[in-house]
C-alpha cells in the first residue's frame, strides 16, 4: 500500500497542474498546426520547438537535437557575456520541409498570400518576425548550378542552417531582438552567423574555436580589399536585388563584426542593441545607424583600429585550421 501511494504521489509531483497545462497547451497548438497545414505534414517536439514537417524523420529528429544545442549554447554565450535575457514565453515553432522544391513554393504561396511581392529565394532558410517562425529544407536535395558544386558536406549545412535559423528565433524571443524594430541586417545575421560551425558534433558558438566558414570567407574579402570601412558597412541595408558579393559581405563581416564587439565590448553591445528596442518602427536612415553606433562604442577611428588588429590575429592559426598564407593588408 505504502509502496502504491509513493508512485502515485511521485506522478502527481512529476505531472504538476503547470506543467500539465503547459502539455494541454502544446497539445492544442499542434493540432492546430496540422490543421492550418494539412495532409501530409506531422509534428515533432523537444523541450522548445514544436517542429510541424513533412520531411525524413531522422533529418528532423536531427534539426530537433541542433535547435535545442543551439538553445542551450545561446543562453549559456550571452549570459557568460553578461547580457540580460528574457524568457520564453511559448513553445517555438519551426517548419521543415524536406524537399528544396517544396519549400520553394511554400514560401512563395505564404508571400502571396501575405500581399508582399514575390522575390527570388536564394536562401535555404528563414526566420519570419512576422510570424515568429523559422523555416528550412533539407540541403541534401538542393539542386546546385553544376556538378561538383557543394563546397560542404550536406548534413553539415543542414545543421549550421538549424542553428543559424534558431539563434535568429531565440534572439527575437529571448530580447536581444525587439520585433518590430528595424535592425541593420548585418547585426541580425551577424548574431546568427556565431551559431554556426565547422564541426557538428562539437560545442561551437563565439566563444569556441569551432567557428563558422564565414571566418575564411570574411579573410577572403578582407585580402582582396574587398571589406567596408565599419563607418559605411555599419549603415549597409539589405538590398533587394543584390549583386554578386553583397550579401556574402553582409553575412562575413556581420559575423566577424559581431564577434568583435561581443568579446571586445560586451556591455556597449548590449546597449547597443538595447538602443534599437527604444525606438519605434520607422526605418532608420544611414546615418542614424551610423550615429547609433557611434554613441555606442565611440568614435570610428578607434574601433576601426581595434578591429584591424581582430582580422590580424583572426587570420592566425585558430582551432587547429591555419588560413591560407596571405599578405596582411591594412584597413
Amino acid at each position: 500500500m505504502k509502496a502504491a501511494l509513493a508512485v502515485l504521489f511521485a506522478a502527481l509531483v512529476a505531472c504538476s497542474p503547470a506543467e500539465a497545462q503547459d502539455k494541454s497547451v502544446r497539445r492544442e497548438k499542434s493540432a492546430e498546426l496540422l490543421e492550418e497545414f494539412g495532409a501530409g505534414y506531422k509534428i515533432h517536439t523537444t523541450r522548445h520547438w514544436i517542429l510541424v514537417y513533412k520531411a525524413d524523420v531522422e533529418w528532423v529528429t536531427a534539426c530537433g537535437e541542433m535547435l535545442e544545442r543551439t538553445h542551450d549554447t545561446f543562453v549559456a554565450t550571452f549570459e557568460k557575456a553578461g547580457f540580460k535575457l528574457g524568457k520564453l514565453k511559448e513553445d517555438l515553432v519551426g517548419v521543415l520541409i524536406g524537399d528544396e522544391k517544396d519549400y520553394r513554393e511554400y514560401r512563395d504561396r505564404r508571400r502571396s498570400q501575405s500581399g508582399r511581392p514575390s522575390g527570388p529565394s536564394r536562401g535555404g532558410g528563414v526566420y519570419s518576425s512576422r510570424t515568429n517562425r523559422i523555416t528550412f529544407f533539407d540541403d541534401r536535395t538542393r539542386e546546385r548550378s553544376r556538378p561538383g558544386s557543394r563546397s560542404r558536406p550536406a548534413d553539415l549545412v543542414n545543421m549550421s542552417k538549424a542553428a543559424h535559423e534558431g539563434a535568429h528565433q531565440l534572439a527575437f524571443n529571448l530580447g536581444l531582438h525587439k520585433r518590430g524594430s528595424r535592425y541593420p541586417p548585418w547585426v541580425v545575421e551577424g548574431l546568427a552567423a556565431n551559431f554556426e560551425m565547422q564541426d557538428s558534433s562539437k560545442p561551437f558558438g563565439p566563444y569556441t574555436k569551432n567557428l563558422s566558414m564565414r571566418r575564411r570567407n570574411l579573410l577572403k574579402l578582407h585580402e582582396r580589399g574587398k571589406t567596408s570601412a565599419l563607418e559605411e558597412f555599419v549603415a549597409m541595408r539589405k538590398p533587394r536585388d543584390p549583386q554578386p558579393g553583397e550579401l556574402g559581405l553582409i553575412y562575413s563581416q556581420g559575423w566577424g563584426l559581431f564577434r568583435f564587439l561581443l568579446l571586445e565590448y560586451p556591455d556597449k553591445l548590449q546597449g547597443y542593441l538595447e538602443s534599437f528596442s527604444a525606438e519605434g518602427a520607422e526605418r532608420p536612415s544611414p546615418q542614424v545607424f551610423r550615429r547609433r553606433f557611434e554613441k555606442a562604442f565611440g568614435p570610428f577611428s578607434k574601433v576601426e583600429a581595434r578591429w584591424a588588429a581582430f582580422l590580424g590575429e583572426l587570420e592566425k592559426s585558430e582551432g587547429g585550421q591555419k588560413s591560407p598564407s596571405r599578405k596582411r593588408r591594412r584597413l
